[in-house]
């Protein structure tokens, strides 16, 4: 898959919303690029004017998990 749209990246995470080694391989062998790849695309579509647009719900989930693990991240280095 060449490049990957904000629609297409909110479409399979809505499919695919927890993390297992099944989404992992999907995520090389359907879109066609590596996992650290796809999140940091998906983080963008998420946060995109597009993307809110096309799927607007996925968009909320995957911008509240990014701010929950945010959060969770200051806590573990202010501890």
């Amino acid at each position: 898959m060449g490049t990957v749209t904000p629609a297409e990246l909110l479409a399979f995470e809505a499919r695919h919303p927890k993390h297992t080694p099944a989404k992992t391989h999907a995520i090389r062998h359907q879109i066609g690029i590596t996992e650290v790849r796809y999140y940091t695309l998906l983080h963008r579509a998420a946060q995109s004017v597009d993307g809110i647009k096309v799927d607007p719900v996925t968009a909320r989930m995957v911008r509240e998990r990014m701010a929950k693990r945010s959060r969770e991240r200051s806590a573990r280095t202010a501890a």
